[in-house]
């Protein structure tokens, strides 16, 4: 959420100043604030704070402008020396992981005529992906508010805790899927189809069109 509230400045700030720059003095501006806080940061069980993992959408905004540009291989660059740059400073497993995977998608972007790139491509154009990407973000927010009570209520049947953990883990998930998929939906279609429509307009309307034209 962190990051939605920081997305369209930081969108105007690669409109102003470029993409590769500036989220290369974003990135460099987080590892400064690592390193004059590091006991605020290293207080952070997991990495919920956005300085801490804002590299990772910035190299996913990196991966995204790769696909229209014209050398998009400068993308490829700043973003594995970017991975490569934490790895030695995080130093873990999913530090390493994650060079490999970039790397990996890159791929798929850059080899624009690969057929596994076409029949993932097909894949998540499906209905079901379709929906899935729809309600993402309402299952996001909504799931452990469902999570927690149903998990809560299971957890005082001796005969459920009996069962197997993997078992214990596939049940409550079923049980939660429902509502909390359901409750995403009726999210997506009363609050972020109306936002996003909202937004169209307010985009086409003409002081924003006047103020974009000004500012490019």
């Amino acid at each position: 959420m962190q990051f939605y509230l920081a997305f369209p400045f930081l969108m105007l700030a690669m409109h102003w100043f470029g993409a590769l720059r500036a989220g290369a003095v974003l990135i460099a501006v987080c590892l400064g604030l690592r390193w004059a806080f590091p006991d605020f940061f290293r207080s952070f069980p997991m990495p919920s704070f956005l300085p801490l993992k804002l590299y990772v959408f910035i190299i996913g905004i990196w991966m995204a402008l790769a696909l229209a540009a014209t050398s998009p291989r400068k993308y490829l660059l700043a973003s594995v020396s970017v991975s490569v740059l934490y790895v030695g400073l995080e130093r873990s497993t999913e530090a390493v992981g994650r060079v490999f995977v970039v790397l990996a998608l890159f791929y798929m972007v850059l080899r624009s005529a690969s057929a596994i790139r076409n029949r993932i491509a097909a894949m998540l154009s499906s209905r079901l992906a379709r929906f899935m990407g729809d309600t993402s973000y309402g299952l996001y927010l909504l799931h452990l508010l469902i999570v927690i009570p149903v998990a809560g209520c299971l957890s005082t049947v001796p005969q459920f805790l009996a069962l197997h953990l993997a078992v214990r883990l596939v049940l409550c998930a079923v049980i939660v899927a429902a509502p909390s998929y359901l409750g995403a939906w009726v999210l997506y279609r009363l609050v972020e189809t109306r936002g996003i429509a909202w937004g169209k307009r307010l985009l086409a309307s003409p002081r924003v069109t006047a103020a974009a034209s000004i500012s490019g």
